[in-house]
């Protein structure tokens, strides 16, 4: 599960971002970067909610 994650954040992070960064301007050009950042976090609290039985 841990290695289909990281690839899915390098793929995300290394190759979608960058095209998406480029085709976008002003204020809606971080909502891309606030979506996986979002994510991210979500993740995160998935994975520490998961620890507590």
């Amino acid at each position: 599960m841990a290695i289909a994650c990281g690839t899915v954040l390098y793929v995300a992070l290394a190759d979608i971002l960058p095209g998406i960064w480029q085709r976008t301007v002003g204020a809606s050009r971080w909502a891309p970067a606030l979506g996986i950042g979002v994510g991210l976090v979500f993740m995160w609290l998935v994975a520490e909610g998961g620890h507590h039985h």
